[in-house]
């Protein structure tokens, strides 16, 4: 379907081409509407020229009708005297382009100068114009006079004399008279127009260009050329409403420039309003997420509550009966080893039987240490430590892991580090802690782990152990500080290695964080609070309230 056509537009014109226009219309008919009454009365004064003219001519023929004559003849011998007279015309040299005819007064030619046809048809017509009381008659080209003929005092006539003139004469000079009275008549219209038109441009046409350039400019957005120049604004009516004009853009300009100035606050306040709404946000998150750390480390420190509670109870009630046989096993291996029972083939295995027994019961007896390590950890003494030389002293403690494996241990410690508020056995034994979980971590032949320490965020401190092993997932990782949650083999792990450390790092002030994804390794992270954010009161005043509790 063929797309509809947009309305073609009209030419636009000027106010000067319609002006011109308009006046070449008016002087038209100003000049079809003089000309016309000019040209009839040219006429009427040419048609009274041309009787004057017959009639004078008629009357010298009349006058030489009587004198050649003599006294009038009577009317028994009028038709002698019109022959008679007749005879005469015919020896009288007529004017040129003028024709005479001579009839009796039944209306019979006698004579005629013209044709007897057209004299006779000529007479006819200037009888009828007779009778209706005009003069003049015309036809056949020609103009026509008719004068009666009489004798004496006697009214009615004995003839007539029609005299002719051409009317093609009495035409042409009528034409020329019209042509010179219109091109007369047209040159004072045209110059009436000319000078109303350049009048019309001074007084109208300048201040309305000059509005114009000013309305376009106001298009453009060009201010300098949106005003009216003063010396363009005419002294009257109009110059009135253009100076109005004029104000009314500078009062525009004006409110253009309010309205400018108060969308430039009002984006300032927008701009304001949403740093401080993304600042907000900002902070909402932070809190929310304060918030969720807070009441993930209520709900641990809540779990561990219960499981130490638990576990101090089970070790109370186990540990004496883990005491009485690991003591009765080294009594029995002590008889064991006597000769004479060795040497039954009964007893063989009896010393290697009691021997697993004993180490079995010292490992209970070590488990439910860490439960009450775990439960009821040891006095915390707080003080304001640098964390470089504790992890170097870490590290003689997990040589023995990395003599016999392939694994490098890197340190990467800030010097320019201050001190921190940390407990240094607690910490240390954190540290032992991360860095075995680190090196069992890595399964390969050969991997890295990496030690390093940082300033944090919020007046804190950073310890980072990164490790290249191999990882854990998700569900692995929500997990990871669960009391008695391992994923090492039975027998290998008691699942508390990691939730003592949450513990010692929480009562330290600080807290523990871990990344890992599966096949990239994992990252735990210890943040302590810096001791020149924490203040010397609160660093002296930690050991008396951690060994008062």
């Amino acid at each position: 379907m063929n797309a509809a056509r947009p309305p073609r537009r009209r030419p636009r014109r000027s106010l000067v081409s319609k002006l011109i226009v308009l006046l070449s219309v008016a002087i038209l008919a100003a000049h079809a509407l003089a000309l016309g009454p000019l040209i009839e009365r040219f006429r009427e004064h040419q048609r009274r020229a041309t009787v004057a003219q017959l009639r004078e001519r008629a009357q010298w023929l009349e006058h030489g009708w009587c004198a050649g004559l003599g006294a009038p003849p009577q009317r028994p011998g009028a038709p002698t005297s019109l022959s008679a007279f007749a005879a005469y015309l015919a020896q009288l040299e007529a004017p040129a382009a003028s024709e005479v005819a001579v009839f009796d007064a039944a209306g019979l030619p006698v004579t005629s100068t013209a044709d007897l046809a057209t004299a006779r048809a000529l007479f006819e017509r200037a009888q009828e114009a007779h009778a209706r009381g005009r003069e003049l008659a015309s036809g056949f080209g020609r103009l026509a006079l008719l004068s009666p003929l009489r004798t004496g005092s006697d009214p009615a006539p004995v003839g007539w004399l029609l005299v002719t003139t051409p009317a093609a004469a009495s035409r042409a000079e009528l034409a020329r008279f019209a042509l010179l009275a219109s091109g007369l008549a047209l040159g004072a219209v045209l110059l009436v127009g000319l000078v109303t038109i350049v009048g019309a441009h001074r007084i109208l046409l300048r201040p309305f260009e000059a509005l114009a350039r000013a309305n376009r400019a106001v298009v453009a957005g060009d201010e300098a050329g949106a005003l009216i120049p003063d010396r363009a604004i005419p002294d009257d009516e109009l110059g009135d409403l253009m100076r109005a004009r004029n104000h009314i853009y500078r009062l525009m300009l004006g409110y253009q420039r309010s309205v400018r100035a108060q969308n430039e606050v009002l984006e300032r306040q927008r701009a304001e309003l949403e740093r401080w709404a993304h600042e907000l946000e900002r902070r909402v998150a932070d809190k929310q997420r304060e918030l969720e750390r807070a009441h993930d480390q209520l709900l641990a420190a809540e779990k561990l509550a219960a499981t130490g509670r638990l576990a101090a109870g089970l070790a109370h009630e186990l540990n004496n009966p883990l005491a009485s046989i690991a003591g009765y096993a080294e009594d029995l291996l002590q008889l064991a080893a006597a000769p004479t029972l060795r040497a039954q083939p009964a007893f063989a295995d009896f010393p290697d039987s009691l021997r697993t027994i004993e180490e079995q019961a010292y490992r209970c007896k070590r488990i439910l240490n860490q439960l009450l390590r775990f439960a009821r950890p040891a006095p915390f003494d707080l003080r304001p430590l640098p964390l470089g030389p504790i992890v170097q002293g870490v590290l003689p403690l997990i040589e023995h892991r990395a003599r016999g494996r392939d694994v490098a241990v890197l340190l990467d410690l800030d010097p320019e580090l201050g001190p921190a508020l940390v407990d240094r056995a607690h910490l240390e034994h954190v540290l032992v802690n991360l860095i075995e979980n680190a090196f069992d971590a890595i399964e390969t032949p050969s991997g890295r782990i990496t030690i390093c320490t940082a300033a944090g965020e919020n007046g804190t401190q950073r310890i980072e152990i990164r490790d290249t092993g191999k990882g854990m997932p998700p569900e692995v990782l929500a997990k990871v500080f669960d009391p008695f949650f391992t994923t090492k083999p039975v027998g290998e792990g008691t699942g508390l290695g990691l939730s003592i450390c949450h513990t010692l790092v929480t009562r330290m002030r600080g807290r523990i964080e871990v990344e890992s994804e599966p096949g990239r390794g994992s990252r735990f992270t210890v943040v302590l609070e810096d001791a020149a954010a924490a203040g010397p009161a609160v660093a002296e005043s930690s050991a008396p309230r951690e060994a008062a509790a």
